[in-house]
């Protein structure tokens, strides 16, 4: 194979051939791709969806281009700057196995760190949950880095119905734990979720804290360890009065 079926794929927007070709590439295809590769990467990725390329760019309207010109762009810049891209979509982050089967760690502790930075940039986090489908598979350990459990505090918050106990035993026994001591700030952790939960509704940590002991996921006396250690390191109101609320309501030991 040389650096042009590639490319070809790329502008015409053919997701499955562009696929299939980045991931039976060699190195040295990659290398000859990569500038036409980034100039459509680049180009599509300023274009409205289904504008025409001014000056050639990508052929027809522009579409699956962009996933296309994302997933070779990160297969020629590697695992550790492709985990740095930004504006990724969930099709492309999906097929981050099949090109770095061996760097997922990487990945996910890259991703991490990026979140923990700045959580709310949500062009540049929004395919980061895609690490939690990977636990589930067995293809990345629970994570247990502060950006990961802030971010799996997020989802679990949000869209709890993608996430059980019994089908997620070590988000929940490894990653979630990990709420007591990750770092939090105004933006983050477990109090600021709750902050703009109503009491009493399901997505609020709390309420899943004390469902998790209720119905013996967590062990009662080891969560209210957690907490009563949690609240002597803590220095944040905010933190402390969430950690002492859920406190007076985790069960006698």
């Amino acid at each position: 194979m040389n650096a042009g079926p590639i490319v070809d794929a790329v502008r015409a927007g053919s997701y499955g051939t562009t696929r299939a070709l980045v991931l039976g590439a060699s190195p040295a295809d990659l290398r000859g791709a990569a500038p036409a590769l980034r100039r459509t990467y680049r180009a599509v990725g300023a274009a409205p969806h289904g504008s025409l390329s001014p000056d050639g760019a990508w052929d027809g309207e522009a579409a699956d281009h962009y996933d296309c010109a994302t997933l070779a762009v990160m297969a020629c810049v590697g695992p550790d700057r492709a985990a740095r891209m930004s504006a990724v979509t969930t099709r492309v982050a999906a097929d981050l196995p099949a090109l770095f089967p061996a760097d997922l760690e990487l990945v996910v502790r890259t991703w991490s760190e990026l979140f923990q930075r700045s959580p709310k940039s949500w062009d540049r986090v929004a395919h980061y949950p895609k690490m939690f489908a990977w636990v589930r598979t067995g293809l990345v350990s629970p994570p247990t880095h502060d950006g990961a459990v802030n971010l799996f505090l997020q989802e679990v918050s949000l869209r709890s119905r993608r996430y059980s106990p019994s089908a997620d035993p070590g988000l929940f026994g490894e990653t979630l734990p990990r709420l007591f001591t990750a770092e939090v700030r105004p933006s983050l952790g477990a109090a600021a979720i709750d902050y703009h939960v109503p009491a009493g509704d399901p997505a609020r940590i709390d309420e899943l804290v004390l469902r998790l002991v209720a119905e013996g996921v967590w062990d009662a006396t080891e969560t209210r360890l957690r907490t009563e250690g949690a609240l002597a390191a803590r220095e944040s109101p905010l933190q402390r009065r969430w950690l002492r609320g859920l406190l007076d309501r985790l069960p006698s030991t």
